[in-house]
């Protein structure tokens, strides 16, 4: 449900955290938007045979430290999950639905 959201707001998503009973069940899920969190360290080109052992690979991936998300956590009957917190507001723009077609998730 929520990547059908971010799919016609224009954003992406992607997994974060997720929790599991000692049985193995998942008993926490969170989703967030795919630019949140900041960059680890300074990106670097890989590609150079120089340099390339000690550099990290640049990333075309950004992040804007956006806090959009969602989590959910399962009930006490372990039957069902349910939203337990939202927050839909993001600090950058959204990919404009004529481009989205490009977008890695349209790819794969």
């Amino acid at each position: 449900m929520y990547e059908e959201y971010a799919e016609k707001a224009g954003f992406t998503i992607r997994l974060s955290t997720q929790n599991c009973l000692k049985s193995g069940i998942i008993d926490r899920k969170y989703l967030v938007c795919n630019k949140e969190g900041l960059a680890k360290g300074v990106n670097k080109d890989t590609m150079s045979e120089e340099t390339s052992e000690t550099q990290i690979r640049t990333s075309s991936i950004s992040r804007t430290g956006c806090m959009a998300r969602v989590k959910f956590k399962l009930n006490e009957s372990h039957t069902e999950y349910e939203l337990y917190d939202f927050v839909e507001e993001h600090n950058h723009t959204f990919v404009p639905e004529k481009a989205a077609p490009l977008s890695l998730e349209s790819v794969y």
